[in-house]
């Protein structure tokens, strides 16, 4: 989860300019927050798209800004917006370069899969019918998962002797690309703040001057 917040200086700057404005600070700091949140999204799932074989669209459509769940939604009593995903990862058969199965079972040739740069064999890997999708999902017997030391990656509530294999999911992967984002969103949210400034403004002219205090 990411979290889009005002600073100090950018709460009183707003006040400031807007004071003759009734909630007019806080209505131009919570469309700037949306907006830079929605730009979040576009943006998470493009970078993260460089980083695992996904398409930005896939990837953005599994992340939640303010225009998917209200909760995230910057408002007049809560100057934030957030940017979330489930902490759960990509069912492996998206990550599919080989043949897509007609049938349940271990096919005649390995899975293969391309989940970064480099496409892998799933040497042990089977195919297992979805309960929902009517589609087919990559299994490993947990025996194999275990004998090559990945017992982190057996669900410890099934009763199954095999494993659907998952690959990383956009949730898990916010931390490798925020650094990288973190400058460019603080400076969109100044120009989105800004701009929703000088909008109200413009709506609501000032009895004198231009609203910034200046003669």
């Amino acid at each position: 989860m990411i979290e889009v917040e005002v600073n100090e200086q950018q709460l009183n700057e707003v006040r400031e300019r807007l004071a003759y404005i009734k909630n007019g600070a806080t209505k131009a700091l919570y469309r700037g927050l949306n907006k830079t949140a929605s730009r979040a999204r576009t943006r998470f799932s493009q970078e993260i798209a460089k980083q695992v074989n996904l398409s930005s669209s896939k990837i953005k459509s599994k992340l939640d800004g303010p225009a998917q769940l209200f909760n995230n939604r910057a408002n007049s009593n809560q100057l934030r917006a957030i940017l979330s995903s489930k902490k759960t990862g990509t069912r492996m058969e998206n990550f599919l370069t080989s043949l897509f199965p007609f049938r349940a079972g271990r096919p005649s040739d390995p899975i293969v899969v391309k989940v970064k740069k480099t496409p892998v064999k799933i040497l042990s890997g089977f195919w297992v019918p979805a309960k929902n999708s009517g589609g087919y999902l990559i299994a490993v017997r947990n025996e194999v998962l275990r004998s090559q030391g990945m017992k982190n990656a057996i669900n410890p509530n099934s009763r199954l002797p095999y494993t659907v294999l998952y690959g990383p999911g956009p949730g898990q992967m916010f931390e490798s690309v925020t650094t990288d984002l973190g400058t460019e969103l603080s400076e969109y949210l100044q120009k989105a703040i800004d701009a929703e400034t000088s909008w109200l403004i413009q709506k609501n002219p000032p009895p004198a001057g231009d609203g910034t205090g200046e003669d």
